[in-house]
């Protein structure tokens, strides 16, 4: 896979404690035959805080989607900005970090 500059999107205001889902349409680049992995940490390098992976579903292809899936019981980020990344892959060797940018988690009103 070519090296690409990773598109910069930010999520905002995401509610802790809620299912959580996040699509990335790739316009015309085909995401056929291929896998991806995200994760999301505290910061650049820091400790893993949630993953999603297309092994564990939690990452979902369809043509040029990609959605991110998160069940609201597994969602629960203390409120505050973290930092992720989407790469792509078809093999251990073949990998391109695709998205990267900050998702801000929020509290809930109604517990």
């Amino acid at each position: 896979m070519p090296r690409y500059i990773p598109y910069k999107h930010n999520i905002t205001k995401a509610k802790r404690g809620d299912y959580f889902e996040e699509s990335f349409d790739f316009g015309v680049f085909s995401l056929s035959g291929k896998s991806a992995k995200a994760q999301v940490r505290d910061e650049s390098g820091g400790t893993i805080l949630l993953s999603f992976s297309t092994t564990d579903s939690t990452i979902n292809i369809n043509a040029n989607v990609l959605k991110l899936i998160c069940t609201a019981d597994k969602f629960t980020l203390s409120p505050g900005v973290y930092v992720y990344d989407i790469q792509l892959y078809t093999s251990i060797t073949d990998v391109a970090t695709m998205i990267e940018g900050t998702i801000e988690i929020t509290d809930q009103i109604t517990e």
